[in-house]
């Protein structure tokens, strides 16, 4: 029996929908390499899977769910491995963005504008110079 599938939000269908993506753009990068080496085509590509030519293009066309052991076969077919991360992309759920922490510790020197005819020739300045104007309250 069939084990039921974890529903998934807007979110989790996003993730889900570039993984997929992302997958078979892989396995078709990387069959494209091997074709221009000449080393497989997508028609021995299926005859090592066991497969059909069609099933092999219905899975690089990043249409279709892949299973892991599909992904492995598809690999291993190839001779490739593939290496996979996960990068955070927003604030872990429940947590704010502290702005303040993306501040730099150090600010770098402060560079003048000169008034020379070319457009924004920098020149360093020894001292930082910061100018703030606070209008008058009528």
């Amino acid at each position: 029996m069939r084990r039921k599938r974890e529903p998934l939000d807007a979110e989790g269908q996003r993730v889900y929908a570039r993984l997929v993506a992302d997958v078979a753009r892989e396995l078709a990068s990387a069959l494209a390499r091997e074709g221009k080496l000449g080393t497989i085509t997508r028609a021995e590509l299926a005859r090592r899977l066991g497969r059909d030519k069609a099933f092999v293009s219905r899975k690089l066309s990043g249409g279709e769910n892949m299973e892991l052991r599909t992904i492995a076969a598809f690999l291993a077919a190839l001779g490739y491995e593939m290496d996979v991360k996960a990068a955070r992309v927003a604030a872990a759920p429940g947590e704010g963005r502290n702005i303040f922490s993306e501040v730099p510790t150090s600010l770098p020197s402060t560079i003048r504008v000169s008034p020379d005819p070319r457009p924004n020739t920098p020149t360093a300045t020894t001292t930082p110079v910061v100018k703030v104007h606070f209008p008058h309250a009528a």
